[in-house]
Order: C-alpha cells, then sequence, then structure tokens
C-alpha cells in the first residue's frame, strides 16, 4: 500500500468542504474517489459507503480497503475526501475520534499527502449550531454547547501534531477558511501546486449556505416531531440516509430567499460562548 500516490483531503467540516468536493476535485487530473449522491432520496453510492467505513473505528481497516482497492489507480494520483476523517462525527461521540482515524489512514497510506482545512473556532461553532439544526436538532445555543458539542474534537493543535507526526509535516497542506473566502482561487491554485496537479477552471457559486435565524427557528420546532440521532424523543422514527422533511422544506432556494437572515449572536450567547471556550482551554 505504501506504493500508491494518495492524497487525503481530511476536513474539518465547515471549512468548504462540499465546494471543494463538488466544484474542484472531480476537475482535477487525478483519480478523484469521493461522494457521489441524490440529495432528496439520501441515496448514496458504494465510494461514499467505503469512505464512511473507514472513518467507522468499530469497522476492520483491512477489510474496508479491499473494497476500496478496486477504486484506487496504481498508475496515478489518488485523492479521498471526507471532511469527518478530522473528527468522526462532527458533533458527538469521543474527542479522540479523529486522532484515531488518521492512525488508521496512516495504516493503509503511509505516504499520503494530506490537505486540511481548519477555521476560527467561534466562527465555526456558530457554523455548527447551524448544521446540528439542519440535522434534526431541537436544542438552543447553550444546550448545545454544554451537552451536545463535543468540542475537543476540534483542537487544531493537538490534531495538527498527530498529522505531523504520522505523515511529516512537508506532506501537510493547511489553509484557512477565512483565506478561502477571501481568494479561494489563490488558495486552490496552491493546494494544486501541492498535489502536483495544474488548477482547473472551477464554479465559485456557494454549494452549502447554512441555516439563517429565521429557518433556524422554524427548524427547531419542526425537528421536534422526528426521531434521529440529535434528536431520540422525536415521535416519527427516521433511518439515517432517509430525507429529513423539516430540512426538504427549509433547505432550499425558496426558503432562503423568504426566510433567510444571517444568525448573528446576541450578547449573552456571546457571553456564553465565550466562557464556554475558556473553560475548554480553548480561548484565544
Amino acid at each position: 500500500m505504501s506504493d500508491i500516490e494518495m492524497i487525503i483531503h481530511v476536513g474539518f467540516p465547515k471549512t468548504a468542504t462540499t465546494f471543494l468536493q463538488k466544484n474542484v476535485f472531480p476537475y482535477l487530473e487525478l483519480n478523484y474517489i469521493g461522494k457521489n449522491y441524490v440529495p432528496l432520496a439520501g441515496i448514496i453510492d458504494e465510494r461514499w459507503k467505503i469512505l464512511k467505513e473507514l472513518k467507522d473505528l468499530s469497522k476492520d481497516i483491512s477489510s474496508t480497503y479491499k473494497k476500496l482497492e478496486k477504486f484506487i489507480d496504481r498508475d496515478n494520483i489518488n485523492l479521498i475526501s471526507e471532511e469527518e476523517f478530522s473528527t468522526g462525527h462532527f458533533l458527538i461521540g469521543n474527542e479522540n475520534d479523529g486522532l484515531l482515524i488518521s492512525k488508521r489512514l496512516h495504516k493503509l497510506f503511509p505516504n499520503a499527502k494530506i490537505i486540511v482545512g481548519v477555521r476560527e473556532l467561534k466562527d465555526l461553532v456558530i457554523s455548527l449550531y447551524r448544521e446540528y439544526i439542519l440535522e434534526g436538532g431541537v436544542h438552543d445555543f447553550k444546550h448545545f454547547l454544554y451537552n451536545i458539542l463535543v468540542i475537543e474534537k476540534y483542537n487544531y493543535k493537538r490534531y495538527m501534531e498527530t498529522l505531523q507526526n504520522l505523515f511529516g509535516s512537508e506532506n501537510i497542506f493547511i489553509f484557512k477558511f477565512e483565506d478561502f473566502k477571501r481568494d479561494n482561487k489563490k488558495v486552490i491554485k496552491e493546494m494544486c501546486d501541492f498535489i502536483g496537479v495544474r488548477c482547473p477552471n472551477f464554479k465559485s457559486k456557494i454549494i452549502r449556505k447554512g441555516y439563517g435565524k429565521k429557518q433556524i427557528e422554524i427548524a427547531k420546532f419542526l425537528n421536534k416531531l422526528f426521531k434521529n440521532r440529535l434528536n431520540p424523543n422525536g415521535l416519527i422514527p427516521l433511518n439515517y440516509g432517509t430525507f429529513f422533511p423539516p430540512k426538504l422544506l427549509l433547505n432550499n432556494r425558496f426558503s432562503y430567499r423568504l426566510n433567510y437572515e444571517r444568525k448573528v449572536l446576541s450578547m449573552e450567547e456571546l457571553d456564553i460562548l465565550n466562557k464556554f471556550l475558556e473553560e475548554k482551554n480553548l480561548g484565544e
């Protein structure tokens, strides 16, 4: 496996990962092993299932590799992308999930190059809260911080040290989401230089837009009806992967035009967030 030229994009979540997976990676001159799905139906293809297995610590890594192997091109650069390689589930689980997944990936591809996106922590937490509501959550911001979010998953310093020890600092490309927002062409050009491929032409339109203030309030009310991993007390059970009715209603262009107002923290919520990060030793 050490003879395979592999690039691994590990996330973090909420750092333009969907943009890269849709607008950039499929158009690079390499073998992209990525996600391909029908969003409304919640259907995922075999490659996506394999990527999910790679990050699933309960799965045997050797068995998962056998499934992945048929998609690998040994005569080309290969690229796999899964934003939760860096965290496991983006909100819940063990704080060490991302570190353990890194070791699994290193076992398979010890000579891999790694791409990592990071984001200013306060802005990230707000984005994670929007995603929590979009995926079926029902609680307010304070409850989310103290009872749902495993913020230690986003301890960048600890994660980067693990990657450097495994793959070597020269094999890691790190970009900041804030830089990407300012000049995505510059960041993608640098990323392509790191990979060793020509930078493609790509569309700069936003792929995913988080819920706004009004959508969050509507979704919190509707989400209470449905039972899922983030709301075990819901009335109507839904299986993971099945389309989620509130998301279908609210996560579309019409809803964004009608209901969108950017979520901004109140002074009380900002104080709660600052205190929370200080308690976790992740404050500025």
